[in-house]
């Protein structure tokens, strides 16, 4: 795909501020599935429609009760090939998730073909790239909890 930098600049602050990155294991029938995907949760419709007509991908609507009324959120969502497109070409302009994207990135690599199945190696280097970015989720959160527990930190200033 070919997008402009300002599209990139765009998407790099939804995926900064609103976006979700994750590696997926899940076992059926005792094998292992690994994929990557990319979200974006806002309440704007027609942002997200303008991220799928960009970037593809495809949008989902969630639905909460929140105390007395219904809350209505749309998800866009991208996996596949175009994760490796799009990441590629954002990273430059990414602060706080290069490491993440990093990881997706490499994870992207051991995937060849649709339908081929993987080889032992691959399989082997998708398990320690899902390992690699559970320990940086973790990380990440053990800093939230850090600076939540701070006494600078803006809910301790109330």
């Amino acid at each position: 795909m070919n997008y402009s930098k300002n599209d990139l600049i765009f998407f790099a602050g939804l995926l900064e501020g609103d976006g979700a990155m994750w590696i997926a294991k899940s076992i059926v029938n005792s094998r292992i599935y690994l994929n990557a995907y990319v979200s974006i949760t806002n309440n704007s419709l027609p942002l997200l429609l303008h991220l799928q007509e960009k970037f593809n991908g495809t949008i989902h609507t969630k639905y909460r009760n929140i105390k007395e009324y219904k809350h209505i959120t749309y998800q866009w969502h991208l996996s596949s090939s175009n994760i490796h497109l799009l990441l590629s070409d954002v990273f430059p302009f990414l602060i706080t998730k290069q490491d993440i994207v990093s990881l997706i990135l490499e994870f992207r690599k051991t995937i060849s073909q649709k339908g081929s199945k993987p080889s032992k190696e691959d399989i082997n280097t998708r398990l320690m790239l899902y390992d690699k970015y559970i320990k940086i989720v973790e990380s990440k959160k053990n800093n939230i909890l850090k600076i939540k527990s701070s006494p600078l930190s803006p809910s301790s200033l109330r």
